[in-house]
């Protein structure tokens, strides 16, 4: 295998073009490496869409969210507009994009999720919005390899680490230039950028949802969010509602239910604890809320996560 890839690369040099200025190249266009990239696989249809876990009936949160599709299509369900995944297919889902999964082919899927954060603007991957893309040899060949790296026993060291960010990165760059390829083939997307309110609506979800989530420990009013978008609490009701489908007071409660049952299974904090750091005010609200939500108590549901 080495020796038929050091033939490729011993062919390749041979047609590199003579420098002409030996100070300056190429400058990229992506630099920001991902950081607190998270790899994980789900095989079940019933579990992803909510059937047997009432955590996957719909969220939104600050992370980046890139799905990959290995076996079984199914709908991804994106600010209540659903785009078919289908296999061998990609699709990134943005920070405070409302997502949620539905009507897959059968009951045993593989997808793949890989969550990460990205420190500075997301400009660049904008083309990548609601935009299903093929998975070709590159991204997959990316893919297998950061898989490897989170499984290896070495993936605390740094280099290990930076690698799997590398390599985020890289394969965040292959989508684009998938993306890009076949738009200049003239080939079908599936994708709504044209609808000016999308673009209001995702910037939209991305204020409140910034807010939400820097303001979670403490009683939120809708009227500190109105004021802070330079609307009425009643308009911003009413737009929240029509963009996305939710109450702007459900989403709000269901973001104090997503990080309790973060904490409920990642600490060892107590309940009561858990529920200061995500504002409800007495233990009594939060356990009837969280039970409304997810179906179980927060110490059955704890108790559940550590089995």
């Amino acid at each position: 295998m080495q020796n038929k890839l050091t033939k490729s690369l011993m062919a390749e040099v041979t047609q590199l073009p003579l420098p002409t200025n030996y100070m300056g190249g190429l400058e990229p266009d992506m630099i920001t490496l991902p950081s607190s990239v998270l790899l994980f696989h789900r095989t079940s249809a019933s579990y992803i869409c909510g059937k047997s876990n009432s955590l996957s009936a719909g969220t939104a949160h600050h992370r980046y969210l890139l799905i990959f599709n290995l076996k079984t299509e199914g709908d991804v369900i994106l600010d209540r507009v659903s785009f078919r995944l289908h296999q061998l297919q990609s699709i990134l889902v943005f920070p405070f994009q409302f997502h949620h999964y539905a009507n897959c082919e059968s009951e045993n899927i593989s997808w793949l999720f890989s969550s990460f954060d990205l420190p500075n603007s997301d400009e660049h991957l904008n083309s990548l919005r609601n935009t299903p893309v093929e998975l070709n040899e590159t991204v997959t060949r990316y893919a297998l390899e950061q898989c490897e790296l989170f499984n290896s026993p070495d993936r605390d060291m740094p280099e290990v680490r930076n690698q799997i960010a590398v390599l985020t990165t890289a394969i965040l760059n292959e989508l684009l230039r998938i993306y890009r390829t076949s738009k200049e083939k003239n080939l079908p997307q599936d994708k709504d950028s044209g609808d000016l309110s999308k673009h209001t609506s995702h910037a939209l979800f991305r204020k409140v949802g910034e807010y939400v989530r820097y303001n979670l420990d403490k009683p939120i009013q809708i009227i500190d969010i109105a004021n802070g978008l330079a609307m009425s609490p009643s308009h911003l009701r009413n737009i929240f509602r029509d963009s996305f489908g939710i109450s702007l007071g459900w989403y709000i409660r269901r973001q104090r239910v997503l990080r309790a049952a973060c904490l409920l299974e990642t600490t060892s904090l107590s309940i009561t604890q858990i529920a200061s750091q995500c504002g409800f005010t007495s233990i009594y609200s939060f356990s009837r809320t969280f039970k409304q939500e997810i179906g179980n108590t927060p110490g059955q549901y704890r108790s559940k996560s550590k089995k």
